[in-house]
């Protein structure tokens, strides 16, 4: 019973340290400039990863298939990827009066999130 925790957990674990990773990567690059690239990359490649994670792990069901979605969709992807740090960049665009480049984050967020997924999933379940 402890072992889908763990999968999780581990997961879990794994994806947050490479966000942290990449967040620390785009720090000095970005700067000062209004848009927030880190986590934008982040959600948009986490999207595309769930979408291979979903057409392997979970459209092509096995006991074990299923126990590795634990650790890949639920734990690695889901400590990868961040809703809250996006509301809260968004939160600060719209405090900052930057509500042109609001609405293009929230807007390319979820249009290339979705296209990511579908490309990530296509590409796999053709293979």
């Amino acid at each position: 019973m402890l072992f889908p925790y763990l999968m999780i957990a581990t997961g879990g674990a794994l994806g947050s340290l490479l966000r942290y990773t990449i967040s620390r990567t785009f720090a000095p690059i970005v700067g000062a400039l209004a848009f927030p690239w880190a986590t934008w990359t982040i959600n948009i490649l986490g999207s595309f990863l769930i979408g291979i994670a979903a057409a392997y792990l979970v459209d092509r069901p096995t006991p074990a298939r299923r126990e590795w979605y634990l650790f890949f969709g639920t734990g690695f992807c889901g400590g990868f990827t961040t809703f809250s740090t996006f509301s809260l960049e968004v939160l600060y665009l719209l405090r900052a009066e930057k509500h042109i480049i609001a609405f293009v984050y929230v807007s390319t967020s979820f249009l290339m999130g979705l296209v990511a997924v579908a490309i990530g999933y296509r590409w796999f379940m053709d293979r």
